[in-house]
């Protein structure tokens, strides 16, 4: 809005283009609304799209309106960051390709129709090669932040030696199925399960056996869960299954399948390990996250009490 502002003052008492002056006009209360639809909606993305589209309209008014004389072919650099900086990397670079191909046809014809011994084919093919440099760098450059950013959320989320999620999300995730249950009336199933005699592995193998153990324990968690089970490592030993829209039968019929494969599994170098399950599920929406875990726990030390192996609901 501010460059648009200056744009019209510039064009309305210095170069006294008039009809450029009306463009600046108009640019300037479409990104007004667009401002204030952005402030009330929070819609970045939206915005920008709106934003880049006029901006192209109005670049390719211009281009057609002046030509080349004292037309700031610099300006349109604007698409590309602002498109691919906001948008990421994909879209931005299919906005920035569409916003280019369009312009160089404009600035085509310019080489064949303006009268400006300045403006010819050499110059297009300059600022083509400027622009294609520019929409690279742009791209590989937010391409490398967003697979940066992955990683980074990767590592944020996940258990180091497991690979399966930490406890900082799975706090995460069950309180938006939390959520669910409560708005939705969506069952919620949630299992805590322990390693029998587990301290005996590491005593009597060591710690590198143990590791072992924990990594291939996730893998048939992961391998005897559905994709919408959330799984994750709830500490040392411990591991937490959250099962959304899946009721309490159900669940257990699931563990018990579970328990099972854990049981009749050969762990390299260790052999045989079982597993004690406590299964419980959301049924109380006045009930607190942290009373759903409480109560799970509590069914889980009872399993062990009760003779390990067990799975107690």
């Amino acid at each position: 809005m501010i460059v648009f502002t200056i744009f019209a003052i510039i064009n309305t008492f210095v170069v006294k283009h008039y009809i450029l002056t009306v463009l600046d006009a108009l640019a300037f209360f479409i990104f007004l609304a667009t401002f204030l639809n952005l402030r009330k909606t929070c819609d970045i993305e939206k915005a920008t799209y709106i934003g880049a589209i006029f901006l192209s309209f109005f670049m390719y008014l211009y281009a057609f309106f002046n030509q080349n004389n004292d037309f700031g072919l610099i300006w349109s650099i604007s698409i590309p960051i602002l498109a691919i900086s906001i948008l990421g990397h994909k879209k931005g670079l299919i906005l920035s390709i569409i916003y280019y191909f369009l312009l160089f046809f404009i600035l085509l014809y310019g080489v064949y129709f303006w009268e400006d011994p300045n403006w010819n084919m050499a110059a297009l093919l300059r600022l083509m090669i400027a622009s294609t440099v520019l929409v690279v760098t742009l791209f590989v450059t937010e391409y490398s932040l967003y697979n940066m950013h992955v990683k980074m959320k990767t590592l944020s989320d996940t258990d180091a030696l497991t690979k399966l999620y930490n406890r900082r999300k799975i706090d995460e995730i069950i309180r938006v199925e939390y959520e669910n249950f409560q708005r939705y009336d969506m069952e919620l199933s949630l299992c805590i399960l322990d390693i029998d005699n587990f301290k005996e592995v590491n005593d009597t193998y060591g710690h590198t056996k143990g590791d072992m153990v924990l990594k291939e324990l996730a893998n048939i968690l992961r391998s005897n869960t559905r994709k919408t089970d959330k799984i994750g490592r709830w500490g040392g030993e411990e591991f937490i299954i959250i099962m959304p829209h899946t009721r309490i039968f159900n669940a257990v019929e699931t563990i018990k399948k579970m328990r099972e494969k854990i049981k009749s599994y050969e762990f390299k170098g260790v052999g045989q390990i079982t597993c004690s399950f406590g299964v419980t599920f959301a049924d109380d929406k006045n009930k607190s996250i942290e009373k759903i875990f409480i109560d799970a726990d509590n069914k889980l030390y009872q399993a062990k009490r009760d003779g390990k192996d067990k799975i107690v609901s």
